[in-house]
């Protein structure tokens, strides 16, 4: 009978080893936030540190419970209870190494996009893989005419593209109906960096591993192309990738307009939204500064602060001056940690206990100028956007904290609630 309880404390011993490191993973891995680099380091350190906790922990309990209630050797349990734990190392090292790289799945998502009131018509696109193989689409037999994002690099239409590696190679000629012309680009994708990127993942605000799954390519006028990795799982991310400046075809845009005598144009043409050309009769084209690749990265958080103790702030969406933005990661940890990023371009405060949501839409022009008079030469710097509001939930000021240094932005942000 003795010897059966001992083979049971053992086996409810190894057990408990697997539940304690489960229990170690979660907790390393609970309120990590930041880029992928110092989140897992972070996650590493932590996750390290209650391994050793529980496993101790557990270790000095099975060692007491086989000494004073089955009366065992204490010698005998430890050299056991030592057995167990490699026997738990040589199943976590074999689970390691057989563990697999993410694949490819059996087709990619792409999905091109241009600024709300500035539509575009790809007329042509060839994605060449880096296995080789090449995949075209454009306004002839796909869903690429007139097409118009809700923002610059959010929403668009999408294509899959078939295969099981990532793009290395783009060929790209679209229309910009708001100057009429023809860009084209052609050029090599960054390989390395989107392999890296493709594969790293992040873990966002519901402490799940999540991944990018395609590539978002922006056609805006002037003939800039910007290319993000995209996901749109638990409120999305963008993450920039490369940018390029087309050059313009007046080929391809007689050969457009001559097409079947010009039907192809004019059918394609009456697409466009009334709003595009009311917009543009009134402001014109738009700053190339919004789309343009110029945009210079500060070290910065967001900072929330409120007059009223009850406001508790629940989700913030943050999207950049260069299209970037991340909606994944915020569901729990609301205070953003000091990354590099650009500007911010729009700024939403979702509140726990108020209906209405805080939204700040920031002129690009201006939010550019006032972080570069704030940061000076050094954008490495450490510095605090705050944004406080009064105890009705109204904006009250924004300012940049850098240093002992403390800058207003006396520019007017659009407010909505």
């Amino acid at each position: 009978m003795k010897i059966i309880l001992h083979i049971l404390l053992y086996l409810l011993t190894f057990f408990a080893y697997l539940g304690a490191v489960g229990w170690a993973i979660e907790q390393g891995s609970a309120k990590m936030s930041g880029d992928a680099m110092s989140q897992g380091m972070k996650q590493a350190f932590s996750t390290l540190f209650y391994t050793v906790l529980v496993i101790v922990a557990v270790y000095v309990v099975s060692v007491l419970i086989a000494k004073f209630l089955l009366k065992g050797s204490i010698l005998l349990s430890a050299c056991i209870n030592a057995g167990l734990i490699l026997l738990w190392v040589a199943i976590f090292v074999f689970a390691s190494l057989n563990k697999k790289v993410r694949p490819i799945s059996d087709y990619l998502l792409v999905e091109i996009n241009s600024p709300r009131l500035y539509p575009v018509t790809v007329s042509d696109c060839k994605i060449t893989l880096s296995n080789g193989e090449a995949y075209r689409f454009g306004r002839k037999g796909h869903k690429m005419i007139a097409v118009e994002g809700d923002a610059w690099g959010k929403e668009g239409e999408i294509t899959y593209i078939p295969g099981d590696s990532l793009p290395a190679h783009i060929d790209i000629s679209y229309l910009s109906y708001v100057e009429d012309k023809v860009y084209h680009v052609e050029a090599d994708l960054p390989v390395e960096k989107l392999n890296k990127l493709y594969h790293q993942g992040w873990l966002n605000g519901w402490n799940e591993e999540q991944h990018y799954d395609g590539l978002v390519i922006g056609c805006a006028p002037f003939g800039i192309v910007k290319i993000w990795l995209r996901s749109d799982i638990h409120g999305g991310r963008r993450t920039e990738l490369c940018s390029f400046k087309g050059k313009e075809d007046w080929e391809a845009l007689l050969g457009y307009k001559m097409d079947c005598n010009g039907i192809h144009y004019k059918c394609d043409k009456e697409r466009v939204r009334n709003k595009v050309w009311e917009n543009q009769e009134t402001n014109g084209l738009p700053d190339t500064l919004f789309f343009d690749n110029s945009h210079i990265r500060y070290n910065y958080r967001i900072v929330v602060e409120t007059e009223s103790p009850d406001d508790k702030l629940h989700n913030m969406e943050l999207v950049l001056c260069n299209g970037e933005y991340d909606n994944t990661s915020q569901s729990k940890t609301p205070d953003c940690d000091y990354k590099m990023q650009v500007c911010p371009k729009y700024i939403r405060l979702e509140w726990r206990y108020r209906r209405k949501n805080t939204c700040l839409d920031f002129n690009p022009k201006e939010i550019v100028e006032f972080f570069n008079s704030s940061f000076g030469d050094d954008c490495s710097q450490p510095g605090d956007l705050v944004i406080r509001l009064d105890e009705y939930g109204n904006l009250k000021k924004i300012s940049l904290k850098i240093g002992k240094n403390v800058y207003r932005y006396d520019k007017e942000a659009e407010k909505e609630q």
